[in-house]
C-alpha cells in the first residue's frame, strides 16, 4: 500500500502471488515425482487422438514445449503481474 494501491488492490495482487508460488511449488513437485505436469501428458493424449488438423494453437504450444513451467514463462509471469498491478496504481500527480 506504501507504493499508492488501494486496500483491494494489495490485498488481491498479494493473493494472486501466493497462488503464483503454491502452482509453481506444486509443478515442481509433480515434475520431480512424476517427470511431467499430469496436465500436460493428459494434453498430449487428448491430442494424440485427435486429427492433426485439430486444435492447431494447442497442438503448436504442446509441440513448442511451451506448456511446461520454464524459466522463460516464469518470467513472463512476473512481467504480466506487474504491468497489471501498474495499471491499478491511482495517476500520480492528479
Amino acid at each position: 500500500m506504501a507504493a499508492g494501491f488501494d486496500l483491494g488492490s494489495a490485498g488481491c495482487g498479494l493473493a494472486l502471488l501466493a497462488e503464483f508460488g503454491y502452482a509453481s511449488a506444486r509443478d515442481a513437485f509433480l515434475i520431480g515425482r512424476e517427470g511431467d505436469r499430469p496436465r500436460t501428458a493428459e494434453v498430449r493424449d487428448a491430442l494424440a487422438r485427435e486429427s492433426l488438423d485439430t486444435y492447431p494453437a494447442v497442438r503448436s504450444l504442446a509441440d513448442a514445449g511451451l506448456m511446461s513451467r520454464t524459466a522463460a514463462r516464469s518470467d513472463l509471469d512476473v512481467d504480466v503481474f506487474i504491468a497489471g498491478m501498474e495499471q491499478r496504481l491511482p495517476t500520480r500527480g492528479s
